[in-house]
Formats: structure tokens, sequence, C-alpha cells
């Protein structure tokens, strides 16, 4: 079996490692490092990368290093560097790029980010970053997982009712129930849908003969005033809510007290009978 250095010296002669440089900060993939995926690979391409130790006098082996990522679909996430090792001059580390990287056909962006942190584990005290780099991703064919997982839930359904199938007595008795709670279900409905009905004529205009004041003055409601002892109709009249009638409105010098409060808006339009409808 491969040990971890025959794994690593395989990965560095397959491809070559991707080199990154202290002067333009860009990381170069060499020409044989050829496709680096397809859609949905996931940790079968370790890549090894070769970076500067230092940078500016900055020993950037005392930093924690990373691959920040973002794929063809624009997700965004990152992955810890894993097979650090730390020479005099260089480090190099291995990045197994995971299957979200991997996810859209397209460019893949990625950069190279050296972290050092506080004491607190939070703190950012430096940072290295190199030029955001690309390499492409080919689409693939894979069985859709969320098909698979409907197909599984459909043959485990039939096997549940199978095994219901040999207590026809139990069965029977839930159906029943089940019935039962939805005549329940739709009686309630039923009896909102009345309720709904009962408010709604309720609240709409309607003709009324009275000889005293009308007190329910809904907008278009009309009011046949009467005269009781007569029995004759002395005046029609209609309710419209959107004029002002008697409605106090606060102002400068006019605002809510014992003997003065706010009436709502609207007041009776009187109408005549034509003499044509009279002849």
């Amino acid at each position: 079996m491969a040990t971890l250095s025959d794994l690593l010296a395989q990965t560095s002669s397959f491809g070559g490692a991707w080199v990154v440089s202290d002067v333009t900060r860009e990381v170069s993939i060499p020409a044989e490092a050829g496709l680096v995926g397809v859609t949905s690979d996931e940790l079968v391409r370790p890549v090894r990368f070769r970076l500067p130790r230092f940078y500016f006098g900055t020993d950037l082996a005392e930093f924690n290093i990373r691959v920040n990522y973002r794929n063809a679909a624009g997700v965004d996430d990152l992955t810890f560097a894993s097979d650090v090792e730390v020479g005099d001059e260089e480090i190099e580390f291995t990045w197994n790029i995971p299957r979200l990287a991997m996810a859209a056909s397209g460019l893949v962006e990625f950069s190279v980010c050296c972290v050092r942190l506080g004491e607190d584990g939070s703190t950012v005290l430096q940072e290295f970053n190199t030029v955001p780099k690309t390499f492409e991703v080919k689409l693939g064919l894979e069985a859709n997982p969320v098909e698979v997982e409907r197909r599984l839930d459909w043959f485990w359904d039939v096997v549940e009712k199978c095994e219901a199938a040999g207590s026809d007595a139990t069965e029977a008795a839930r159906y029943a129930r089940d019935l039962a709670d939805k005549a329940k279900e739709d009686l309630t409905k039923e009896e909102t849908r009345l309720a709904e009905v009962v408010n709604r004529v309720i609240s709409e205009p309607r003709i009324r003969l009275m000889g005293t004041d009308y007190f329910e003055k809904v907008d278009g409601s009309i009011w046949l005033e009467s005269d009781e002892t007569a029995q004759t109709i002395t005046a029609i009249k209609r309710w419209d809510a959107k004029k002002a009638g008697n409605a106090l409105w606060p102002s400068d010098d006019l605002f809510p007290g014992d003997d003065v409060y706010p009436e709502d808006t609207g007041e009776w339009t009187e109408f005549k009978l034509a003499p044509s409808v009279l002849a």
C-alpha cells in the first residue's frame, strides 16, 4: 500500500505544483495540470501548492493556510490546507478539491489565503492573499439524487401498506376516523363560509321604511322616512358616508373634550319624486 509520502510524490509529479509568486502574488498552473475536474467530483483531485515562506520579512509558516473558492454557480466557501510541509525557503501544502467546488460546470475562482490569528483564535493579526485564479470544471452526468430519494420513498410506502394489509380491522377503523375528522373539518369550513355571507349581507346597503332616525348608517342605504299615523312616505333619503356631514375635525381651537367629541362623516341626502312619477 502506498504511503503518504508516495502519494505526495505522485501528486507532485502528476501535473506539477501550483506555484505562488511573491512578486506578482499570482498562482501559476502548469500546462501539464490537465483537466482539473468534472461536475460532482469529490476529493479525488489533490492539488499541491508551493509558496515562498517569507514575504517581505513575514514568516508565513506561522500562519493558517486555506484556499478560498467560488464555484461556477457563484457559491463561496473555503478549505483548509492539508499535508503542510515547511522548508527553509518554501511552504508546500495540498488542496484536496471538494464536491462543492465542482458542483457546477464552468470556471472556478480560487485564491490562497494565509492568516495569523491572535490568542483568542478569532482576531486577525496579519493576512496574506493571492490574486484570484481560475480553472475549468467540465459538465458530467449523474443521477438526480432527489429522484432516487423519491423512488425510495415510494418503495417504502408500498412496503408499509403491504404490512398494514394484514390488519384490515385496524385499517378500517383508522379510515373511518379519518373520514370523521375530514367531515368535521368540512363542517367547520362551511360554518365559517355561512358566517361570512351573513356578515356581508348585514353590512351591505339596504332599504328601510321607518319614521324615526335610521340608525344603521351604511354607505348607500336608503331610508324611506314615514309618517306612521298617516301611513305615508314623507321623504326618501340616502346615506352618503363620504360627505362631511356633522363630523368634527381637530384643529388649533377645536379638540376632543367632555362635551366635544368626534363624529363620523356622512349625511342623509334627500330625494323628491319627480312629477312624472307621481302622474
